[in-house]
Protein backbone atom coordinates (compact mmCIF):
# COMPACT_ATOMS: atom_id res chain seq x y z
CA UNK A 1 0.00 0.00 0.00
CA UNK A 2 1.11 3.50 -0.74
CA UNK A 3 0.73 6.09 2.01
CA UNK A 4 0.26 9.51 0.49
CA UNK A 5 -0.60 11.24 3.73
CA UNK A 6 -4.15 11.03 2.46
CA UNK A 7 -5.09 13.62 0.03
CA UNK A 8 -7.84 16.28 -0.33
CA UNK A 9 -5.98 18.27 -2.91
CA UNK A 10 -8.49 18.15 -5.75
CA UNK A 11 -8.29 21.44 -7.56
CA UNK A 12 -10.51 23.53 -9.79
CA UNK A 13 -9.12 25.98 -12.29
CA UNK A 14 -10.63 29.40 -12.10
CA UNK A 15 -9.49 32.39 -14.12
CA UNK A 16 -6.21 33.54 -12.66
CA UNK A 17 -5.71 30.85 -10.01
CA UNK A 18 -5.90 27.21 -9.02
CA UNK A 19 -8.06 26.67 -5.96
CA UNK A 20 -9.24 23.65 -4.02
CA UNK A 21 -12.68 22.30 -4.59
CA UNK A 22 -14.35 20.75 -1.59
CA UNK A 23 -12.48 21.25 1.61
CA UNK A 24 -15.29 20.25 3.97
CA UNK A 25 -14.06 18.92 7.28
CA UNK A 26 -17.24 17.17 8.43
CA UNK A 27 -18.43 13.88 7.00
CA UNK A 28 -21.49 14.59 4.91
CA UNK A 29 -23.81 12.92 2.51
CA UNK A 30 -24.21 15.31 -0.39
CA UNK A 31 -27.48 16.17 -2.08
CA UNK A 32 -27.22 16.73 -5.81
CA UNK A 33 -29.23 19.09 -8.03
CA UNK A 34 -32.02 16.55 -8.47
CA UNK A 35 -32.39 16.26 -4.70
CA UNK A 36 -30.75 12.82 -4.60
CA UNK A 37 -28.37 11.97 -1.80
CA UNK A 38 -24.87 10.87 -2.70
CA UNK A 39 -23.84 8.08 -0.34
CA UNK A 40 -21.85 4.85 -0.47
CA UNK A 41 -24.74 3.07 -2.22
CA UNK A 42 -24.96 5.64 -5.01
CA UNK A 43 -23.72 4.87 -8.50
CA UNK A 44 -21.47 7.38 -10.24
CA UNK A 45 -20.10 7.83 -13.73
CA UNK A 46 -18.26 10.47 -15.71
CA UNK A 47 -20.30 13.11 -17.47
CA UNK A 48 -19.99 12.40 -21.20
CA UNK A 49 -19.80 16.15 -21.86
CA UNK A 50 -16.44 16.36 -20.07
CA UNK A 51 -13.20 16.13 -22.02
CA UNK A 52 -10.43 14.60 -19.89
CA UNK A 53 -6.76 13.85 -20.33
CA UNK A 54 -3.88 12.87 -18.09
CA UNK A 55 -0.92 15.20 -17.70
CA UNK A 56 2.04 14.10 -15.56
CA UNK A 57 -0.10 11.47 -13.83
CA UNK A 58 -2.91 13.84 -12.96
CA UNK A 59 -6.32 14.22 -14.60
CA UNK A 60 -7.15 17.49 -16.31
CA UNK A 61 -10.75 17.94 -17.40
CA UNK A 62 -12.80 20.51 -19.25
CA UNK A 63 -16.55 20.70 -18.93
CA UNK A 64 -17.61 21.44 -22.50
CA UNK A 65 -20.92 22.93 -21.34
CA UNK A 66 -19.42 25.42 -18.89
CA UNK A 67 -15.99 25.91 -20.49
CA UNK A 68 -14.26 25.50 -17.11
CA UNK A 69 -11.07 23.50 -16.58
CA UNK A 70 -10.47 21.23 -13.59
CA UNK A 71 -7.56 19.20 -12.27
CA UNK A 72 -7.23 16.31 -9.83
CA UNK A 73 -4.28 15.13 -7.82
CA UNK A 74 -3.00 11.53 -7.91
CA UNK A 75 -5.78 10.04 -5.78
CA UNK A 76 -8.51 12.12 -7.38
CA UNK A 77 -7.17 10.89 -10.73
CA UNK A 78 -7.41 7.29 -9.49
CA UNK A 79 -11.05 7.89 -8.56
CA UNK A 80 -11.62 9.40 -12.02
CA UNK A 81 -10.09 6.26 -13.58
CA UNK A 82 -12.40 4.04 -11.52
CA UNK A 83 -15.39 5.97 -12.90
CA UNK A 84 -14.52 5.03 -16.48
CA UNK A 85 -17.57 2.79 -16.25
CA UNK A 86 -20.54 3.28 -13.94
CA UNK A 87 -19.50 2.21 -10.42
CA UNK A 88 -20.92 2.17 -6.91
CA UNK A 89 -19.30 4.57 -4.45
CA UNK A 90 -18.63 1.74 -1.98
CA UNK A 91 -16.58 -0.06 -4.65
CA UNK A 92 -14.45 3.07 -5.13
CA UNK A 93 -13.86 3.23 -1.38
CA UNK A 94 -12.96 -0.49 -1.20
CA UNK A 95 -10.50 -0.17 -4.09
CA UNK A 96 -8.80 2.90 -2.61
CA UNK A 97 -8.44 1.19 0.77
CA UNK A 98 -6.61 -1.68 -0.96
CA UNK A 99 -4.25 0.74 -2.70
CA UNK A 100 -3.66 3.39 -0.02
CA UNK A 101 -3.05 3.41 3.71
CA UNK A 102 -6.25 5.13 4.87
CA UNK A 103 -8.98 4.38 7.40
CA UNK A 104 -12.44 3.49 6.17
CA UNK A 105 -13.96 6.57 7.82
CA UNK A 106 -11.40 8.97 6.31
CA UNK A 107 -11.67 7.37 2.88
CA UNK A 108 -15.46 7.51 2.93
CA UNK A 109 -15.46 11.16 4.00
CA UNK A 110 -12.91 12.21 1.37
CA UNK A 111 -14.50 10.23 -1.46
CA UNK A 112 -17.98 11.62 -0.70
CA UNK A 113 -16.54 15.14 -0.51
CA UNK A 114 -14.76 14.80 -3.85
CA UNK A 115 -17.77 13.20 -5.55
CA UNK A 116 -20.01 15.98 -4.21
CA UNK A 117 -17.63 18.55 -5.67
CA UNK A 118 -17.40 16.74 -9.01
CA UNK A 119 -21.19 16.49 -9.23
CA UNK A 120 -21.65 20.13 -8.23
CA UNK A 121 -19.30 21.10 -11.07
CA UNK A 122 -21.17 18.84 -13.52
CA UNK A 123 -18.21 16.51 -14.05
CA UNK A 124 -20.02 13.32 -12.99
CA UNK A 125 -23.54 11.94 -12.95
CA UNK A 126 -24.99 10.32 -9.83
CA UNK A 127 -27.82 7.82 -9.54
CA UNK A 128 -29.22 5.75 -6.71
Amino acid sequence: MMDVGWWRRAICWLPGAWTRIGSLKNEKIFINKQGQMIDINSTVKRNEEVFASEVDGEAVMMNIQTGKYYGLDEIGTRIWELMKEEIEVKKIINELRKEFDVSEQQCKKDVLTLLGDLEKNQLIEVSE
